[in-house]
């Protein structure tokens, strides 16, 4: 259960670290051959790899947001028992927007994130809203 919780404060710290914009305390959990994946159909969807393209999706995601602000609802974690450091852990969230033009937008999603050794080596990202996306990153939906 000890695993658990630490895979639980992990991903508490996470998300504070994307609140504050914080890339390098936010990387630091991460497995330098990690994968992100973001939904949709917009410039920005699609599935990247390794810590240099995450980090330049991230650094995209600050700078076109000027306000972000992630609520987090639930934190599950499969493997109650784990202590080795392998586990999948889905975190439920709110999050409020201000885009780079002023739009506000707010959403609600999911991740799914996948455990290995201690480092995270895969995330991926599913909205409740799709539609909102575009609005959001300012692109045709």
């Amino acid at each position: 259960m000890i695993g658990a919780l630490i895979a639980r404060q992990q991903v508490k710290q996470a998300f504070a670290c994307l609140n504050r914009k914080d890339i390098d305390a936010f990387l630091a959990g991460w497995d330098k051959d990690a994968t992100f994946k973001y939904p949709g159909v917009l410039s920005v969807s699609g599935s990247y790899s390794g810590q240099a393209a995450i980090q330049s999706w991230f650094t995209g995601f600050f700078q076109q947001f000027s306000r972000i602000q992630f609520e987090l609802k639930h934190i599950c974690v499969e493997n109650l028992f784990d202590v080795s450091g392998n586990n999948t852990v889905i975190a439920n969230w709110d999050i409020k927007l201000t885009n780079r033009h002023g739009l506000d937008v707010e959403n609600s999603g999911v991740n799914l994130i996948r455990i290995r050794n201690r480092r995270v080596v895969e995330v991926q990202d599913f909205f409740f809203y799709q539609e909102r996306l575009s609005l959001g990153w300012s692109e045709a939906g």
